[in-house]
């Protein structure tokens, strides 16, 4: 089957209003190293919503292979492959994610890596995209 990509702009509007307000932000070595022997959880925070928020965790799922898994409250996550993680982490960034149970969320990080991706997000000069896989 051929991916049907369709441009998801709630979403991407989303994750812009997610990118960390501070200065800092942690490079690729940083992160690797804290998903390898720290507790942190990295990732963003849309916290326009009136009543839920919208959580955009980093996943890697191989080595240099990474992807936001996206939950909006509802129980189905969605998984967007990130197509370059310098560009990203340079344009966009994450940061460290104050959680209540961190060690639950990293569990359920690994648990996930085998599910397909739902899309990919894709950065074009200072341009972000995120596309999603329809059916029709």
């Amino acid at each position: 089957m051929t991916p049907n990509l369709r441009f998801n702009k709630k979403l991407t509007r989303k994750l812009i209003k997610a990118i960390p307000k501070n200065d800092y932000k942690p490079t690729l070595l940083n992160i690797e190293w804290n998903m390898d022997h720290g507790n942190n959880v990295y990732g963003l925070i849309d916290d326009s919503g009136l009543f839920n928020n919208t959580v955009f965790f980093l996943q890697r799922v191989e080595p240099n292979r990474y992807r936001l898994v996206v939950s909006d409250g509802s129980p189905v996550c969605s998984f967007y492959l990130i197509d370059d993680i310098e560009k990203f982490l340079d344009i966009i960034g994450v940061e460290v994610l104050e959680l209540d149970n961190p060690e639950e969320i990293r569990q359920a990080l690994e648990e996930t890596i085998l599910i397909p991706n739902t899309g990919i997000l894709m950065i074009d000069g200072e341009e972000i995209y995120l596309y999603e896989h329809r059916n029709y």
